[in-house]
C-alpha cells in the first residue's frame, strides 16, 4: 500500500474509533437549553435541588439536579414554550411558567425557593429571554411576530437575516443570488454561508448558483418554527466554511391542533413604475403573482382507533407561489436599423482593415457586408426607445413562473427516554427565461426547471439524568434542469455558418454573437445544463453534565455529489467580435475613440471563436468533522465556553477520473490515471516542453489533503450585574467547500475530457484574419481533435482558507422589556481563493507582436508552430482580508404592544477578494495575477460602511383590552381594535466599485476568462467629487467625476486601485397595516395591507443583472452613469387564518 493509502487508512481508523466512542455529529444544532439557577431566601445556592423541564406543547420533560453552586444546565431542549419545576427538601416547590427556549441560546431562569413543604407550590411567569448570559456567539434569533409579521418580500425567511448586526445584501447588481436576498457577514463572502435545517445540511452544491440561492430547501415562512443568524465566533459545533450559520428548525405538532391558511395576492394595478421606465416611456410590467398555502399540526388522532396526545404529532405544510406575466420588459442596447445595413454615421470612425483608411461616409460598402452577417443583422428588430444609458430597446416577454413546496413532518415520544421524528420536504420551480430577442432567430431563450426534496429523521435518548444522546441521518437532493427553447433548430445552418452539430438537440439555435468591450446586447447563445447535487449525512450528539460542566462530544460525516451535465461555454458555436479590426493604427498602435465591435462583425473579423460539446462531470466529495465543546459554570455570574474543532474535507475528485488540472507554476498537467489519447495540440505542447503529463497524481488533480484543520474556540460570559452581561469569544474557522470553482470552468471542463475548440487571432493587427470565422464555420475536427484544447488551472498546493473571528459584548437591560448590545467584532481572512487569469499575453507596447510569443501556454498548430493559446482560469490562495466594526443592537418584546429589533453597524471591510469562479457585480477583477499583490489591495465588494436597520410590530392601543376604549361595545371594538403596524427601514451607504476600460492598452487580445484592464488614475481628480445628478435629456443619472480617469499608457493594463468609486447607498422603507379579528381562543382572521418600498424611494444601482456596469468602462458612451433602479412601490393584500 502507498503512503498516501497507509495515512488514509491510519486517519479513518482514528475517526471510527473517536466516532464510536463519543457517538458524535452536530444533530443539537437545532436546540436551545435552560439554565437554572436555584438559591434559597438568604442567596444561598442550593445544592442537590430536584429540576423537572416539560414542554407545554408535547408534555415531554428532562429532570435534573443543581450542582454545589446551585445551577443545572436542561439541554438539549426543543425550541418553544417550557415549565420549570425545582423543588428541594424542606422548601416550598416553585414553579416557572411560560419560560421561552430559543435555537442556539440557553435560558437563564433564577429561582428562590421559600422553606416550606413540597407540596406547597409558588407560580411565577417568566419574561421573554432579554440577557444572553451563556452564548458568545453574534447572532439574532427570528421568531414569534417578527417572523410572522413582518413585510418579507416573496416570504423568503433569508431576507428576514439582514435585521442582524453586521449583514448586509450583497452588491445588488451583479450575484446570483441577489433574488434570493444573499448577504455577506462580518466581511466574509455569501458563498461561505452555512444553511442548516432541522439540525442537518441545507446547502446548495450548484457550483453555478443556477437557482438563484446558495441553499438546497427553501421551507414556507408558515412552516418554519423560528431560525437564527450566527456571524461571529459560534460554538465547535458548526463548521464547514467561515461564513454565517443560518439555522433553521421546522414546525412540529404538539397536543393542541394548529395551523394556518393564507393569501398573499399582488398585481401591478397598485404599484409604481420605476425611474427609468418612466423615463423612457415604458409602461410597468404587468403581472400578478399569488402566495397561497395552508398549514395543520396537532396530535395523530384516529377515531376509535388512535390517540396520539402526548406521543404522536405531526405537521404539514403546502404553499404555491405562480407568477403570471403577459408581457415583462427587457431591455437591450442594440444597433440602429442604419448601423445594421452599414451606416455608421455620428459614430466613432471606423477603418478599412485592409487599408486602415477611413470609410467614406464612415458607412461599410455593400458589397463588403458579409452576407451571413447580413442575415443575421436582418433579423435585428427597430429600436423603440429614445437611447438613454445603455438601452435604446425593449421587448415585453411573457413570463409564467411557478414555485411549489410541500412538507410533512412526524414526532413520536415513545417514552420519555426516547424520542424521534422524520421530516420530508419537496419543492419544485418552473422558471422560463424569455430574452431580449424572444421569437426571432437571434434569441437566446431557455427553460429552466429546479427539484429539491430532503429527508430527515433524528432519535433523541436519555440515557439517565446526565447523560442524553440525539442521533440524525438527513439525505438533500437539488437538480437543476437548462434546455434552449429553440435546441431540435439548426438556425446556424439556415444563416450559413457549418460545423456546428446540434449534439442530440441540446445545441441548436444561433451562435453566441459577443460585442467585447462594448454595451452591445449579443445575439444567440441559447444552452443546456444539468446540475444534480446533494448530500447524505449522518449526525449524533453526546451532551453530559456533570457537576459545573456541560460538555458535547461529536462527529459527522457528509457525502456530497454535485454532478454536472454541460456544454461548458460554446455548445452552439460563440464568435467575439471588439472593434479592433474597423481601429485606426498608429504605429501599430490603435487610436483610442476609433473602431466599433458590431461593424467588425458586419465585416465577420472575430477576434475569437470557439465551439465545445456536452461533457458530463461527477463531482464527490466527503466530509469528516469531530469537535468537543464544554460550557463550564465557574460562578452563577461566569460561564466558560471552550471548544475544539477538526475538519476533514477531501478535495474534489471526479467519479470516474475524468478531469485534469494543470499548475501554473510548475507546468504540470495533473491527470491522475489517464491511459488514453491526447488531442494532437496538447501532444505538441508536451514536446515543446510548455507542459509536463503527471498521470500518476492522486485522485484530486494533485491538490494535497488537509488534515490539520483544527478550530479552537474560546470564550466567557460574565454577569455583572442582574441587568448587565459582559462576553467576549473568539473561534477559528475553515472554509475549503466555497462555491464557484467546481463550475465551469473546472477540472473536468479541462482536456482531454472537454473537447472545446477555441480559435483566436494571434495579434491584434488588423491585417491578421482569424482561421475561423462566420463563412468558414468551425473545422471538422474542433469537436474530436481540437487544435486549441481547454486547460484548467489551480495554483498547487492549494491550502484551505480560514477566518478568525472575534468580538466583545456589553448588553444591558433596560427595564424588564427591552435589551442594548454593544459590540466590537473583527474577522481577519487568511488563504481565500481568488480566481485568476492563467494564460493572458505579457502587455506589450507593440500590438502586432505575436499573442503566443508572450503567454506562459500557447498552443501548438499542425506544422509546429506557436499560436495563440486559449484563456486558462482557476483558484489560488492569494485572497487576503480584514474586517472592523461597531455592532448596536436594540431589543424589545411586547413594550407596550411594541416588538422590535434595530441594529446598526459601522464598519470597513478591505480586502483583495473577488469570488472565484462566479461573477461579481463590482468590476473588480484583476488582469494578471501579480496583480493581486498590489492594486487590488482595497475597500471589498462587501463593504458597506454604515448600515442601520430596524423592524419591528406595533400593536395599536385601541379597543378592547388596550390602553385606550377598554370599554367599546362589540361594534364599535370590531372597527377600531386589533390593529398593527409594522415595518422594516434599511438605510445604507453605498457598496464600491471599479473602473475599467474598453481600450486594450495591455495589447493583451483580452484572452482571459472575466479579466478586465483599468485606466489610469488623474493626479488631483476625485471620483467621488459628484457630479450625482440626473440629466434632464436622457434620464441618466451622471454619478462620479468622469475626469478622475484616462486611457492606460500604452502596453499597461492601468493603475488604478480596485474598488475607488462609491456607489450609491439604499433608503427602504417595508411597511404593512393588519386588522386582526379575534374569533375566540388562539383563533383570529388577519387582513394585511404591505407596500414595499412604501414611500416611493428611487433607489440607483449601477446595472441590472449585469456584472459588468457600463458606466463604469471608461470608452462606454454611458461612461460614469447609473444605469437602472431598485423599482418602486410593490403593494401586496393579504388575507391570513390562525388556530
Amino acid at each position: 500500500m502507498s503512503a498516501q493509502g497507509t495515512r488514509f487508512t491510519r486517519y479513518g481508523s482514528l475517526l471510527c474509533i473517536l466516532l464510536l466512542a463519543v457517538c458524535g455529529a452536530f444533530a443539537q444544532q437545532d436546540t436551545g437549553g435552560i439554565l437554572v439557577v436555584a438559591k434559597d431566601t438568604s442567596g444561598a445556592a442550593l445544592k442537590a435541588a430536584s429540576v423537572v423541564v416539560t414542554n407545554t406543547g408535547t408534555q415531554s420533560q428532562l429532570h435534573g439536579r443543581t450542582n454545589n453552586i446551585g445551577t443545572w444546565l436542561a439541554t438539549p431542549l426543543a425550541p418553544g414554550d417550557y415549565r420549570v419545576t425545582v423543588s428541594g427538601k424542606g422548601f416550598q416547590t416553585t414553579i416557572v411558567q411560560h419560560v421561552t427556549v430559543q435555537l442556539q441560546q440557553n435560558s437563564r431562569v433564577d429561582v428562590t425557593l421559600s422553606v416550606g413543604n413540597l407540596q406547597q407550590n409558588v407560580v411565577v411567569t417568566a419574561h421573554a429571554p432579554l440577557l444572553d448570559t451563556e452564548n458568545v456567539s453574534i447572532g439574532q434569533t427570528i421568531h414569534g411576530v417578527l417572523k410572522n409579521d413582518l413585510p418579507v418580500s416573496d416570504r423568503d425567511f433569508n431576507r428576514l437575516a439582514v435585521l442582524t448586526v453586521g449583514v448586509n445584501y450583497t452588491t445588488p447588481s451583479g450575484p446570483r443570488d441577489t433574488a434570493s436576498g444573499g448577504f455577506s457577514a462580518n466581511g466574509i463572502s455569501q458563498y461561505q454561508n452555512d444553511y442548516v435545517l432541522d439540525g442537518t445540511d441545507n446547502n446548495s452544491y450548484d457550483q453555478n448558483v443556477n437557482e438563484g440561492r446558495t441553499f438546497a430547501i427553501e421551507p414556507s415562512l408558515d412552516a418554519i418554527a423560528e431560525f437564527k443568524v450566527e456571524t461571529n465566533a459560534y460554538s465547535a459545533e458548526f463548521g464547514r466554511d467561515g461564513g454565517a450559520v443560518i439555522n433553521v428548525i421546522t414546525k412540529s405538532g404538539s397536543n393542541h391542533f394548529h395551523g394556518s391558511g393564507y393569501e398573499y395576492f399582488q398585481t401591478s394595478d397598485f404599484n409604481t413604475n420605476d425611474f427609468f421606465n418612466k423615463a423612457q416611456g415604458i409602461s410597468k410590467t404587468d403581472y400578478t403573482k399569488n402566495i397561497f398555502g395552508a398549514s395543520l399540526g396537532g396530535p395523530v388522532w384516529l377515531p376509535k382507533l388512535y390517540n396520539g396526545h402526548d406521543r404522536t404529532f405531526f405537521f404539514v405544510d403546502f404553499e404555491r407561489q405562480p407568477y403570471r406575466s403577459p408581457g415583462s420588459p427587457v431591455r437591450g442596447f442594440i444597433p440602429t436599423q442604419a448601423e445594421a445595413s452599414g451606416d455608421f454615421k455620428g459614430d466613432a470612425p471606423i477603418y478599412n482593415p485592409a487599408t486602415n483608411q477611413p470609410f467614406a461616409n464612415n458607412t461599410i460598402p455593400a458589397n463588403l457586408i458579409n452576407p451571413i452577417a447580413q442575415k443575421i443583422a436582418a433579423a435585428i428588430p427597430a429600436p423603440n426607445l429614445p437611447q438613454s444609458g445603455s438601452a435604446n430597446y425593449f421587448h415585453n416577454s411573457p413570463v409564467n413562473d411557478d414555485d411549489n413546496r410541500v412538507a410533512v413532518r412526524i414526532d413520536q415520544q415513545f417514552s420519555a427516554n426516547d424520542r424521534v421524528f422524520g421530516r420530508y420536504q419537496y419543492q419544485h420551480q418552473s422558471l422560463p427565461q424569455v430574452g431580449l430577442f424572444s421569437g426571432t432567430l437571434l434569441t437566446g431563450d431557455i427553460s429552466n426547471m429546479a427539484d429539491a426534496q430532503g429527508v430527515v429523521a433524528g432519535w433523541t435518548h436519555v440515557l439517565n439524568m446526565r447523560m442524553i444522546n440525539d442521533a440524525r441521518f438527513g439525505w438533500t437532493r437539488l437538480n437543476w434542469i437548462t434546455a434552449p427553447a429553440n435546441g431540435s433548430q439548426n438556425v446556424n445552418q439556415q444563416v450559413g455558418i457549418s460545423g456546428v452539430p446540434l449534439q442530440g438537440g441540446l445545441a441548436g439555435g444561433l451562435a453566441t454573437i459577443s460585442f467585447v468591450n462594448s454595451d452591445l446586447s449579443g445575439f444567440g447563445g441559447a444552452y443546456s445544463e444539468q446540475d444534480l447535487n446533494g448530500t447524505y449525512q449522518g449526525a449524533d450528539t453526546f451532551t453530559w453534565t456533570t457537576g459545573h460542566h456541560t460538555i458535547k462530544l461529536g462527529g459527522m460525516y457528509r457525502w456530497v455529489f454535485f454532478k454536472s451535465s454541460a456544454s461548458s461555454f460554446a455548445p452552439n458555436g460563440e464568435f467575439d467580435f471588439d472593434g479592433h479590426y474597423t481601429a485606426h493604427y498608429t504605429s501599430g498602435t490603435a487610436d483610442s475613440g476609433t473602431g466599433n465591435p458590431f461593424a467588425d462583425f458586419l465585416l465577420d473579423r472575430p477576434e475569437m471563436a470557439r465551439i465545445s460539446a456536452i461533457h458530463t462531470n461527477n463531482y464527490q466529495r466527503r466530509a469528516y468533522s469531530l469537535f468537543a465543546e464544554d460550557s463550564w459554570q465557574v460562578t452563577t455570574k461566569l460561564t466558560i465556553d471552550a471548544g475544539l474543532r477538526w475538519d476533514y474535507v477531501t478535495p474534489v475528485w471526479e467519479a470516474n477520473n475524468h478531469g485534469s488540472v494543470l499548475d501554473p507554476i510548475t507546468h504540470v498537467l495533473h491527470i491522475p490515471g489517464y491511459t488514453g489519447s491526447f488531442p494532437s495540440a496538447t501532444q505538441a505542447q508536451v514536446a515543446k516542453g510548455i507542459i509536463t503529463l503527471d498521470t500518476h497524481s492522486n485522485r484530486y488533480f494533485g491538490v494535497q489533503p488537509d488534515h490539520h484543520d483544527f478550530g479552537p474556540r474560546l470564550g466567557f460570559s460574565y454577569l455583572v450585574t442582574p441587568s448587565t452581561v459582559f462576553r467576549a469569544g473568539y473561534g477559528l474557522y475553515y472554509g475549503p467547500e466555497q462555491l464557484g470553482f467546481y463550475g465551469e470552468p473546472s477540472p473536468g471542463f479541462s482536456t482531454p475530457f472537454l473537447l472545446q475548440d477555441s480559435f483566436q487571432v494571434p495579434n491584434s493587427n488588423p491585417a491578421t484574419v482569424n482561421t475561423v470565422t462566420m463563412s468558414t464555420g468551425f473545422p471538422s475536427y474542433a469537436l474530436t481533435n481540437p487544435g486549441d484544447p481547454t486547460l484548467y488551472a489551480m495554483e498547487l498546493p492549494l491550502k484551505t482558507p480560514y477566518f478568525q473571528q472575534w468580538n466583545v459584548t456589553v448588553q444591558q437591560q433596560l427595564g424588564g422589556q427591552s435589551a442594548l448590545d454593544i459590540s466590537y467584532i473583527g474577522s481577519k481572512t487568511t488563504s481565500m481563493y481568488t480566481n485568476q487569469d492563467w494564460n493572458i499575453p505579457s502587455p506589450s507596447v507593440d500590438g502586432s507582436v505575436p499573442y503566443a510569443q508572450r503567454q506562459p501556454f500557447p498552443s501548438v498548430d499542425s506544422n509546429g508552430n506557436l499560436i495563440a493559446g486559449s484563456a486558462i482560469q482557476g483558484p489560488s490562495n492569494q485572497g487576503m482580508g480584514t474586517y472592523n466594526a461597531l455592532g448596536v443592537k436594540f431589543r424589545s418584546h411586547f413594550r407596550n404592544g411594541l416588538t422590535m429589533i434595530s441594529a446598526f453597524t459601522w464598519s470597513h471591510d478591505i480586502d483583495d477578494i473577488t469570488n472565484a469562479g462566479l461573477s461579481v457585480g463590482n468590476n473588480g477583477r484583476a488582469s494578471y495575477p501579480y496583480q493581486q499583490l498590489t492594486l487590488q489591495r482595497g475597500n471589498s465588494d462587501w463593504d458597506i460602511a454604515d448600515r442601520w436597520v430596524t423592524g419591528f410590530v406595533y400593536q395599536l392601543p385601541f379597543g378592547r383590552g388596550q390602553r385606550f376604549g377598554n370599554h367599546l361595545n362589540r361594534v364599535a371594538d370590531a372597527l377600531l381594535g386589533g390593529w398593527q403596524t409594522g415595518g422594516i427601514l434599511t438605510l445604507e451607504s453605498g457598496p464600491w466599485y471599479t473602473v475599467n476600460q474598453n481600450y486594450d492598452s495591455a495589447h493583451n487580445g483580452f484572452i482571459c476568462g472575466n479579466c478586465r484592464q483599468r485606466p489610469d488614475a488623474v493626479a488631483g481628480q476625485n471620483a467621488n467629487n459628484g457630479p450625482r445628478k440626473v440629466d434632464p435629456n436622457n434620464s441618466a443619472v451622471h454619478w462620479f467625476n468622469v475626469n478622475a480617469f484616462t486611457q492606460a499608457a500604452n502596453g499597461t493594463v492601468g493603475n488604478l486601485r480596485r474598488n475607488t468609486v462609491l456607489g450609491p447607498g439604499y433608503r427602504n422603507y417595508d411597511a404593512s397595516l393588519s386588522k386582526i379579528f379575534s374569533l375566540g381562543g388562539k383563533r383570529a382572521f388577519h387582513i394585511r395591507l404591505e407596500a414595499y418600498n412604501m414611500t416611493n424611494t428611487t433607489n440607483f444601482m449601477a446595472a441590472s443583472e449585469s456584472t459588468t456596469p457600463s458606466g463604469f468602462s471608461l470608452g462606454d458612451s454611458n461612461f460614469g452613469d447609473l444605469t437602472a433602479d431598485r423599482g418602486g412601490r410593490i403593494v401586496q393584500l393579504a388575507g391570513r387564518f390562525v388556530f
